[in-house]
């Protein structure tokens, strides 16, 4: 799981993903955050950054799309609790 923290409108939120690469997460930002709805400039997007390291598909997203949402950080390999357990068994799963 990636969790994408963000700035937008001056607010800072945050978006969890469950997909399996860093380049499938931005492209899912890119639409689901930014409001991008042309899949081809999605696509377009996804081509160039197929070599990229993450700080330039950073970038180019940018390009894309402006400075409207900056990324503040991206976390990888997040594990989601379930809360709805009972508190002894979700203390267990947090390891606390």
């Amino acid at each position: 799981m990636y969790v994408v923290i963000y700035r937008k409108d001056n607010e800072t939120d945050y978006m969890c993903s469950l997909k399996d690469n860093w380049k499938d997460v931005l492209c899912e930002f890119l639409h689901d955050i930014c409001g991008f709805d042309n899949e081809d400039l999605i696509d377009l997007y996804k081509k160039s950054i197929a070599m990229a390291t993450l700080p330039d598909a950073i970038r180019l997203m940018y390009v894309f799309n402006g400075q409207n949402v900056v990324i503040r950080d991206i976390f990888v390999g997040m594990r989601q609790v379930d809360m709805s357990q009972n508190n002894d068994a979700a203390r267990e799963n947090l390891d606390l």
